[in-house]
């Protein structure tokens, strides 16, 4: 067996309207697996984000969010939500887009798309997700899920962030501890902000287990170069079921919302 891999993603796009987040130019092949990864802030208050409606053909596999401070400018609690398309690509999506239309009382969204591609042609994926925040606003970055989402030799896994503040705070040393697991090479696929309504800050990281399984939460730490960051962390974690049938058309199955 072999971990799935990440191959590409799309550019990142916020609005507070309605965001057009594109695929990739090129790229996209059949059989990929998108994933939409969105951060979004609250227009005032203290308190949850509101939710975004699903795009079309897209299902949601979780939102999360948490972060310090009163809605505004660099300041204020983040929702992160990430959705799989419902079905696998099929080729025709480079150079499309996908609608993310920001809710009431939000005062943005901001995301791309990021592609995933089997190890085994018509192989079962398997997901599971887990979450927390980092409510410490600071350079140091910690965040300690709420549960163990089970991770276990040839898992990828997403480091995800949502982050408050997006002026010069990039991120580096984004790093999965769990007990009984051992990763491989971390590797930052986006750190990126936009000051689009309130703002704030979009970390995508991803790295291979390599020996498990754990038996603890996870604990997703980093750096920020900003002393004011706070926010949401989760991790998602993509696995393979290779069986005899793995030649038939896909499956997709979510642990945590049955089956599509």
């Amino acid at each position: 067996m072999a971990p799935p891999t990440w191959v590409w993603n799309g550019t990142s796009t916020a609005s507070t309207t309605t965001a057009a987040i594109p695929y990739p130019a090129a790229g996209v092949t059949a059989g990929d697996i998108p994933l939409i990864v969105v951060i979004s802030k609250a227009s005032t208050g203290t308190g949850e984000p509101p939710t975004i409606a699903d795009p079309s053909g897209f299902t949601k596999l979780f939102e999360a969010w948490g972060g310090t401070g009163t809605a505004g400018a660099g300041t204020g609690p983040v929702k992160i939500t990430v959705w799989k398309k419902t079905t696998d690509a099929d080729g025709t999506e480079n150079g499309t887009s996908v609608s993310v239309v920001n809710p009431a009382n939000s005062a943005m969204v901001y995301g791309n798309i990021h592609g995933v591609r089997r190890a085994t042609g018509g192989s079962t994926v398997l997901v599971a997700n887990a979450s927390g925040q980092d409510s410490s606003a600071g350079t140091s970055w910690s965040v300690t899920c709420g549960s163990d989402p089970g991770i276990t030799l040839d898992d990828l896994c997403f480091w995800l962030a949502g982050g408050t503040v997006n002026t010069s705070a990039t991120f580096t040393v984004e790093a999965i501890t769990a007990t009984g697991t051992t990763f491989g090479t971390m590797t930052e696929r986006e750190d990126a902000g936009s000051n689009t309504g309130n703002g704030g800050r979009r970390v995508v990281a991803t790295m291979a287990c390599t020996a498990g399984p754990s038996s603890a939460a996870p604990v997703l730490t980093g750096t920020s170069a900003s002393s004011s960051q706070s926010g949401v962390g989760a991790i998602l974690r993509i696995r393979e079921q290779v069986t005899a049938a793995a030649a038939k058309p896909p499956v997709v199955v979510s642990q945590y919302s049955g089956r599509w």
